[in-house]
């Protein structure tokens, strides 16, 4: 009995000790299920593997990819493209289409890092950069996104200093856009937050289901702006002929200009009202001489409407 004691005690402090070594060698991390039981690593396995390409002649770009890509213009004579890992960048005719890697889900047992028990995690992916030359127009831009949560920052798509003829845009991440011209339609879906800056386009849908919009600065002829359960604001826009914004859940708030052409109407069913600081409902003219029409409704939200000084 006292033999088995003796073991046992002495068992229990090489078990001790070698538990204290193993957390010390940063052995506190969690184990996770992925075809099989891992030890996850300090890394995080994020795949920073660099590549870059050049490519000629490009007029569109088609994104296929679950992870962040900037499109950008720079001082580069031809199209350039820096990526990372997996993903794939190809050229058909004037067509660059970049595709992500299929990103598939683990499991981990949280025993020590984590709050316990189970936990999906997914792997990151560094993002993708394609600079434009400053000189070329593009003709259309085309973007999906199914995965929002492996990105390395906040935006998934991110346009600056473009021009271009179209941008459509759906999934999961945010949207963000400055300084960019799309001459023809700008279109976009999906849950992410939507931030248009300074810009200039013809005509526009914007819908998120439940991110914010955020505009500030930009001038357009015609806008439509649909959100489920998010908030819409924006600072005075110039416009040429309408700005129609609604919100399923969500306030409204923004800025306007006013002269005599312009004619605004709010409306919301559940939700306070304020037009100019005034609970009015309508402004101006709807039948005026080339008028600039404003209409923002909510189901469930309040709309406040200043006039720009």
């Amino acid at each position: 009995m006292k033999r088995t004691v003796i073991i046992g005690v002495s068992t229990m402090i090489i078990g001790l000790i070698c538990f204290a070594l193993g957390l010390g060698n940063g052995g506190n991390r969690p184990v996770y299920w992925d075809h099989g039981l891992s030890v996850e690593s300090s890394s995080r396995s994020v795949d920073k593997t660099p590549h870059s390409q050049q490519f000629n002649k490009v007029k569109r770009i088609k994104l296929t990819a679950a992870h962040a890509v900037k499109i950008q213009r720079g001082d580069v004579s031809s199209v350039h493209v820096d990526y990372h890992g997996k993903t794939k960048v190809t050229q058909t005719g004037s067509q660059l289409v970049v595709a992500g890697p299929q990103v598939h889900t683990r499991w981990r047992i949280a025993i020590f890092g984590g709050s316990g028990g189970f936990e999906a995690v997914a792997p990151k992916t560094a993002g993708t950069v394609i600079t434009i030359p400053k000189s070329t127009k593009l003709d259309a831009i085309d973007a999906h996104s199914d995965e929002d949560g492996h990105n390395d920052n906040d935006d998934y798509f991110n346009l600056t200093g473009l021009t271009v003829g179209k941008v459509s845009y759906s999934g999961d991440g945010d949207l963000s856009i400055q300084r960019v011209h799309v001459t023809d339609t700008l279109t976009t879906s999906g849950i992410g937050d939507v931030n248009l800056s300074k810009s200039q386009f013809d005509k526009a849908n914007l819908s998120s289901d439940v991110g914010d919009v955020d505009l500030k600065s930009n001038t357009f002829n015609k806008l439509d702006i649909k959100s489920d359960t998010g908030d819409i604001s924006f600072n005075p826009q110039v416009i040429k002929q309408s700005f129609r914004a609604y919100s399923d859940v969500g306030d409204i708030d923004g800025r306007i200009y006013v002269d005599k052409r312009t004619h605004v109407t709010l409306n919301t069913d559940v939700g306070d009202k304020s037009l100019f600081g005034h609970s009015n409902s309508e402004y101006g003219l709807e039948n005026g001489s080339h008028p600039v029409n404003y209409r923002f409704s909510t189901d469930v939200g309040d709309i406040t409407i200043n006039k720009a000084s």
